[in-house]
């Protein structure tokens, strides 16, 4: 049963994020996207230089009740 409350959870959240770019999780925070853009970018292994094309990212910003929460 909680695995499928997670999944359609899951696609509540995602179908949110690409129709209006955030989604509200109330009591912790919401996620929202934001544009990235294209950046030189260097691997850590091999020192190699590497181009990252402009892309969409997902970022958690965390409600005042949870953080005040956690700091104590």
């Amino acid at each position: 049963d909680v695995e499928a409350v997670l999944k359609t959870a899951g696609d509540v959240i995602g179908a949110a994020l690409v129709e209006e770019g955030e989604a509200i999780l109330p009591g912790l925070g919401k996620l929202v996207t934001q544009q990235k853009d294209a950046r030189d970018a260097r691997n850590p292994k091999t020192g190699e230089t590497i181009h990252v094309p402009a892309h969409k990212a997902v970022k958690f910003k965390v409600s005042k009740g949870l953080k005040d929460a956690v700091a104590g």
